[in-house]
């Protein structure tokens, strides 16, 4: 059998297979690993705040035209869409002991230039009815993250360079980030 497959730019690809299974679903130019960031650090009681940064899409040319989508659609300054996961755990050889919640106001990443990305709307931007499902999907997070849980977030702006660090909580928790490479 003959299938056509969409490929960016509106152009489609060729492929040949006599089994349907045997069609690819993705793209061959799909990178193996996504650069990115991580870091952890300790709170209180011994619980650990663990943090993976990483661009919104592996796939460069996605990213890009996706930035430029929701750039041009919502007025967004220049910058691209990220992703941060904050996962929340108790204290390492001690499950029964409870962290507190982390509250997620004022997630924010800087470096040594200064801000580099922060959600691209705010939690209350999506309130008023009838909400725009975009601004709803890469509105801030509301409320906090709870022991145990991981709260998957989209950040706005540019990538981050030396000196990367997560802020939460209005700032008064920090976590390091360092580079580190991701699984696409």
């Amino acid at each position: 059998m003959r299938w056509l497959l969409p490929r960016r730019g509106g152009e489609w690809a060729d492929f040949v297979a006599s089994d349907p299974a045997e069609v690819p679903l993705l793209d061959a130019a799909a990178p193996a690993e996504i650069a990115g960031w991580t870091g952890e650090a300790a709170l209180a009681g011994g619980a650990r705040l663990a943090v993976r940064l990483a661009p919104f899409h592996a796939e460069r040319p996605v990213e890009v035209e996706r930035s430029e989508a929701l750039q041009a659609r919502f007025g967004l300054p220049a910058g691209e869409l990220w992703r941060v996961e904050l996962s929340l755990a108790a204290a390492a050889g001690d499950p029964g002991s409870a962290p507190e919640a982390v509250a997620l106001a004022g997630l924010a990443v800087c470096d040594t230039a200064g801000p580099a990305l922060a959600p691209p709307f705010a939690p209350d931007a999506v309130s008023a009815l009838p909400a725009d499902p975009l601004r709803a999907l890469y509105a801030a997070p509301p409320g906090r993250l709870a022991p145990g849980a991981t709260v998957p977030a989209a950040l706005w702006g540019r990538a981050p360079g030396d000196g990367a660090r997560l802020l939460v909580a209005e700032g008064t928790i920090e976590v390091a980030l360092a580079p580190a490479a991701f699984s696409a």
